[in-house]
């Protein structure tokens, strides 16, 4: 038990490195080892054998530290200030209309969903509805031969594309109203999710939308540097709501009907991701059949392409079973042990660069701090890209941001002629 208080001991100490090396608890490499952290001790209670998680706990360490060192390395980039002069309408052109059309999106796939199942909408303000339409989902969907409409799959990879979009206008609009809108996407995709059977919606949505509020929250805050203590509890308390309430909900739904899991072993489910990590890295902790070279960190895109590997099996962990091995098995089956420390650097130093940018008022950046933020949430379950929809939620959403972020880019000049005024201040870099 001492050595895994060790290592948990270590999850401190590399926070607090990171702040001084960073000077803020919101940033990326002080965030990970926090939240990772936190994670690891509420599992405790469930570890029948506490020492058999010191090898992955202590793995995970080690990745934050590389994190760590891949955000020290970036320092060596500066940012000047930008100022922008204008309103946040301005500087997001169109922002208001995307945000609306894609949560109406979200909704006709919710409608469609209901719809393909034989319910109604009425269904959808009562436990019990839920519960049935969660069960005959998965039964059709998930186990059965009948598959998704195109309608039905391009409606939902526009409800996945929402919440990042949503979480951004809500960080940046001041109207009561209009904050309203910018919840909607994510409450459509948890609506989703809920009817699906599926905790993945709320895992992949709220982490988009949470990650994108808190980097359009984050930027022109040079001059305030208190901006990211008060973020931090902030998101801490989202995360917790979003991520942990909402999800053990939607499992509540989903065994509602035949009562296949108790209350206990519901609540425990969320704990059963680091547990099957630990004991997969315990017994094995390497590539088990050749390195897939991205094929489970990009799994169902890699399926489309007609690759084919072995799904990661469900084992038993005692308290629960499970078949969701955090980000970090896939990245040693896709790279190798060494691989993966490299991308887990890469990623460190892509996640400084774009905070410290953002920061300093540059749009252009949120896109990689945003997803930086959500690799970091989701990657407490799997790939970030593990699944087609968030994945071109996310390619949309970047793109969005790299167009409209650069004041010297022709299709922003284009929306600045249909009414948008020009951006003021210095080039981002």
């Amino acid at each position: 038990m001492l050595s895994l208080l060790v290592v948990l001991a270590g999850f401190a100490v590399v926070s607090v490195v990171s702040w001084r090396v960073e000077r803020s608890w919101i940033a990326p490499s002080t965030v990970w080892p926090i939240g990772w952290g936190l994670y690891a001790i509420a599992t405790i209670p469930y570890m029948a054998e506490p020492l058999d998680f010191v090898p992955g706990t202590l793995w995970i360490l080690l990745n934050c530290a590389v994190f760590l060192v891949g955000s020290a390395l970036s320092r060596g980039f500066v940012f000047s200030r930008v100022r922008w002069s204008g309103e946040p309408k301005d500087r997001f052109p169109y922002l208001l209309a995307i945000v609306s059309f894609l949560a109406l999106a979200g909704i006709a796939s919710l409608a469609v969903a209901v719809r393909s199942l034989g319910f109604s909408v009425v269904d959808l303000f009562s436990f019990q509805g839920l519960a049935r339409m969660s069960a005959l989902s998965r039964a059709v969907f998930y186990f059965g031969d009948i598959e998704q409409g195109g309608l039905a799959r391009i409606l939902v990879v526009l409800a996945y594309t929402g919440p990042a979009f949503g979480g951004l206008y809500f960080a940046i609009t001041k109207r009561l109203s209009h904050r309203v809108i910018g919840l909607m996407p994510l409450f459509a995709i948890t609506l989703v999710g809920m009817v699906y059977g599926s905790r993945m919606g709320v895992l992949f949505g709220g982490s988009f939308w949470l990650a994108a509020f808190l980097a359009g929250r984050l930027l022109d805050t040079a001059d305030r540097p208190a901006a990211g203590t008060r973020l931090f509890f902030m998101v801490g308390g989202l995360s917790f709501g979003l991520l942990a309430g909402v999800s053990t909900g939607i499992q509540f739904i989903r065994y509602f009907v035949g009562n296949q899991k108790t209350a206990d072993l519901i609540l425990a489910d969320p704990f059963g991701f680091l547990a099957a990590w630990a004991t997969w890295f315990r017994d094995s902790g390497r590539a088990e059949d050749g390195l897939a070279a991205g094929f489970y960190s990009f799994e169902r895109i890699g399926r489309m392409l007609g690759f084919d590997r072995p799904a990661f099996p469900a084992i038993d962990l005692g308290f629960t079973s499970s078949n969701v091995y955090t980000v970090f098995r896939a990245l040693i089956e896709d790279y190798g042990a060494f691989g993966s420390l490299i991308v887990v650097l890469a990623i460190g130093f892509v996640g400084s660069l774009a905070y410290r940018a953002v920061v300093a008022g540059r749009s252009s950046w949120l896109g990689p701090l945003s997803l930086v933020y959500a690799f970091m949430f989701v990657g407490m379950a799997l790939s970030l890209f593990a699944y087609t929809g968030p994945t071109a939620g996310a390619i949309c959403f970047v793109a969005y941001l790299l167009v409209v972020g650069h004041p010297r880019s022709i299709v922003r000049r284009m929306l600045f002629t249909l009414g948008q005024r020009q951006f003021s201040g210095g080039a981002p870099v």
